[in-house]
């Protein structure tokens, strides 16, 4: 029994519109310029029926769930006996860009993704940009412990001791034109080697010119005679031999330095991106209205495919072939182009948002220009491992219409000769397609995380001010249950802006110096960790700012917000005027220490209470402050002078809460790799205090009452620094090689020039300042030009021959390495030199490295100290 039902025409025609979607696919015949070579199945005009070509990754809609029995031919069906199984939006993989500007007013219902990473620190102003991208390189740089200081390489080693210092004066370099197109690192040093002389691979730089028919390299080494001596060499092998006919050595100036503008700011990585392979798609309609204003939405963006912009041409003429009325129909297909090649053609409908613009039909075409991405980033990557030693890191699932990659270079000049020879080169692998090459330059600042969460409103109204330079402004949080450090990093594209930044963010972060008139607020009680510091502490959390005591130069700095800072100077003024308390030293003789190491320190610290006795035990000698009144240390004294000859360590002893070095409950604690907890103040005290002393620099854990002298390692001593405390650390290392090593090194005599020369060189004796380009004598150490040493001695007797006398009838004498003024006017016969250090015997002018030999030598010699 049939039931015939009689329905108004526009009722059918929007019921057979509403279940297309459910029926099988007919195939279309292709526009007039849809070519074949490009994967368009085309109609069979001979009336049989075609399913569109599949694309991988696609399915048809009516396959098994197994995906047996997979027919590329469709069979018309019921509607009713096949329902579409749901599908996810595929726009729920794509970020919303509302979402993460904090605008979209679409909440929960809005098709895009909404997710955030757990990693990602987010500004409340929004300032910081994502940072769990590809290239999130937090831990990416290594840092290698080298530093440019005084016009100097230097690098460092454990303990923060300084392993070389290189000058461009120790170098040579030659640049070698003429070399084939297919030379490499290798095959230079091979040449070089052949010639005798033995140069490492990664000591060759390889330059190659588009148009060239040749390529050159460079070759600096760490003597100065090897430019002179390979280009005289060259030359006489040119006669002999013919294979070195067509080679040509030209000395070059060497450079040791990085060549960036600032020691802080790293120009040694670059960004890469290439176009993603793209496919066509046709859409077809009925009517060429609605064709259009397809057309004209993805063109607007309006509609996007994976959130990516499509092109569409303008509606063309096309004809239809419905089988089952077997007869050809009127349509309009619209070309879009540019579609990313892992589309589908449900990414397609799903793209076109409103019913009325769903076409009949989508046809996929073959990708253009496909390329596999994991071949394709070999390919690049091989192309950078050339130029030199490089981290390349690839995300082939990164959003856009690009693949994106970052390349970092050990050397920052390997960066810069990538992207002169790559960017905008033709790729043979890319269909001579381009690749875009952008150096990245960057710097890194680790600070207190108390001091970021303070000044966080601050750099993110300077964050607004970088952005319009189009840099970018990012924020990492430690991953350590304190959380004691944020880090912060500024990166872009040119390097004067970064290097700007840079200078406004150090600005930021060292504060501002807290003074009362003209001179610098200051309390002897502030040294020290009592009453006073701990009201210190309280103007801080009233406030809601960063107070941080300098002792060595014995000041305070203020670091929020500007508008704070009068009530803060008052408040600390005030603070000061109304404590009585006062710094007092107890100094230790070996006895004493032992004393108090076994429980005589927390006898006294038991007596005096809380936050008044501390115990140094890294000075020489040993100490106890007594930061209080002058009764308390008239206390601690008769502890000290009364005690006993038996103590209960076991009662006394120092815990596993108290600092190795102060003995107190540790503030901001740290621990060590061997195991020693100290406060964050006592370590930066301990590493500063370490390159002061009157041995070489090297900073070890005082642990175990001084007995357990481990020393640590540079990536220790960073992990527990600040960026400011370890540079500054680093310079005072540097500082401290230099005034000890008189025999070596020497300051330039220019007022404030403040680099150094080496005093032997193997080429000359005179040295030319790279600052401030005056000449030096490296003999006498004085600016004579080129005029004898001799003649510029007798230029000057008259004023030489004055301080002569002086010096006769004064007893004065010049430090033997060094030849710093020195004056006795009593005591022994043993003198300190206070410019480089050294042990002086006053009798002799023998110069020792510890004052126990120069008595020692007093005694056998002299029989007497004095």
């Amino acid at each position: 029994m049939s039931l015939l039902l009689q329905l108004p025409y526009n009722l059918c025609v929007y019921l057979l519109s509403a279940t297309r979607r459910y029926l099988p696919t007919f195939a279309a015949s292709p526009m007039k310029d849809s070519p074949d070579d490009i994967g368009l199945t085309t109609g069979n005009r001979g009336g049989t029926n075609h399913a569109l070509q599949l694309q991988d990754g696609e399915t048809p809609w009516n396959a098994p769930a197994d995906g047996s029995g997979l027919e590329t031919e469709s069979v018309p069906a019921p509607a009713s006996t096949h329902v579409q199984p749901p599908r996810r939006d595929s726009r729920s993989l794509i970020p919303c860009r509302y979402h993460l500007r904090g605008t979209c007013r679409n909440g929960d219902h809005c098709p895009y993704a909404h997710s955030e990473s757990p990693n990602e620190i987010e500004a409340r102003s929004g300032c910081q940009e994502t940072v769990n991208n590809f290239n999130d390189d937090r831990d990416g740089e290594h840092d290698d412990f080298s530093r440019e200081f005084s016009g100097a390489f230097v690098q460092f080693q454990e303990g923060c001791q300084i392993s070389k210092i290189a000058l461009p004066g120790d170098f040579s370099a030659i640049r070698i034109n003429g070399l084939p197109l297919d030379s490499t690192r290798g095959s230079v040093s091979a040449l070089l080697r052949d010639l005798e002389f033995q140069v490492a691979p990664a000591l060759v730089r390889i330059s190659r010119s588009a148009q060239a028919a040749t390529v050159s390299a460079d070759v600096k080494v760490e003597d100065p005679t090897f430019a002179k001596g390979f280009c005289a060499k060259l030359k006489s092998e040119k006669v002999s031999a013919a294979r070195y006919s067509t080679l040509e050595a030209l000395p070059v100036s060497p450079s040791t330095l990085s060549g960036s503008i600032s020691r802080r700011v790293s120009c040694k990585k670059v960004h890469i991106s290439w176009h993603k392979p793209t496919r066509s798609v046709w859409l077809n309609y009925r009517d060429k209205d609605v064709a259009r204003r397809v057309g004209d939405k993805f063109n607007q963006g309006e509609y996007r495919v994976l959130g990516q912009m499509a092109t569409a041409d303008p509606p063309k003429h096309s004809f239809y072939r419905d089988d089952r009325y077997k007869r050809n129909s009127i349509a309009w297909e619209v070309l879009l182009r540019d579609v990313l090649y892992h589309s589908t053609s449900n990414d397609v409908e799903d793209s076109i948002l409103l019913y009325n613009d769903k076409p009949r039909h989508i046809k996929m075409a073959k990708s253009e220009n496909f390329h596999d991405p994991k071949f394709t980033a070999f390919q690049v990557k091989s192309l950078f491992t050339k130029v030199g030693s490089v981290k390349f890191e690839m995300n082939t699932q990164s959003q856009g219409k690009r693949f994106k990659a970052a390349a970092r270079f050990e050397e920052e000049v390997d960066a810069r000769e990538a992207v002169r020879s790559l960017h905008g080169k033709p790729q043979d692998f890319l269909d001579e397609s381009k690749l875009t090459v952008q150096l990245v330059c960057s710097a890194k600042f680790k600070i207190s995380t108390s001091i970021y969460d303070t000044l966080e409103e601050q750099l993110s109204a300077k964050s607004v001010e970088w952005r319009e330079r189009y840099l970018q402004f990012k924020v990492y949080r430690n991953t350590d249950p304190l959380q004691r450090f944020t880090t912060l990093k500024i990166e872009g594209e040119q390097a004067k802006d970064v290097a700007n930044a840079t200078n406004t963010l150090e600005e930021i972060l060292a504060g501002q110096t807290v003074t009362d008139g003209d001179a610098p607020v200051w309390s002897t009680a502030f040294t020290g960790n009592g009453a006073t510091y701990q009201k210190l502490k309280q103007v801080e959390q009233q406030h809601d700012v960063v107070i941080i005591r300098n002792k060595a130069k014995k000041q305070l700095k203020f670091l929020g917000p500007p508008d704070k800072y009068q009530q803060v100077q008052r408040a600390i003024v005030e603070l000061i005027k109304a404590e009585s308390t006062a710094v007092y030293i107890i100094h230790l003789n070996s006895h004493e220490f032992f004393w108090a190491c076994n429980g005589g320190f927390k006898q006294i610290a038991t007596a005096l209470g809380d936050h008044i006795a501390s115990f140094d035990i890294v000075s020489k000698p040993r100490r106890v402050i007594i930061t209080g009144s002058k009764k308390q240390h008239q206390t601690a004294l008769d502890i000290i002078r009364g005690k006993k000859d038996e103590v209960e360590p076991a009662d006394f002893a120092n815990t596993n809460k108290d600092c190795t070095i102060c003995w107190s409950e540790a503030e901001n604690p740290l621990l060590t790799s061997c195991n020693h907890l100290y406060c964050l103040q006592c370590f930066e005290d301990l590493c500063m205090s370490a390159m002061s002393g009157d041995k070489e620099a090297s900073i070890f854990c005082q642990g175990e009452m001084g007995k357990c002298k481990k020393v640590l390692s540079l990536d220790e001593i960073q992990t527990h620094l600040s960026s400011a405390v370890f540079e500054e650390i680093l310079e005072a290392s540097f500082v401290s090689y230099v005034r000890r090593h008189p025999q070596d090194l020497r300051y330039c005599p220019t007022p404030d020039c403040g680099y150094i020369y080496r005093t032997s060189s193997l080429t000359t004796s005179l040295h030319t300042c790279t600052k401030c380009l005056d000449i030096v004598c490296i003999t006498c150490h004085e600016q004579h030009g080129f005029m004898s040493c001799a003649d510029y001695k007798d230029l000057r007797s008259g004023g030489l021959e004055a301080l002569k006398k002086y010096k006769e009838e004064n007893g004065v004498k010049d430090c033997p390495r060094c030849t710093t003024p020195l004056e006795k006017t009593g005591g022994c016969n043993h003198m300190a030199c206070v410019g480089c250090g050294a042990h002086i015997c006053w009798v002799c002018s023998k110069v020792f490295r510890e004052s126990g030999s120069c008595y020692s030598h007093m005694r056998s010699a002299h029989l007497s100290y004095f």
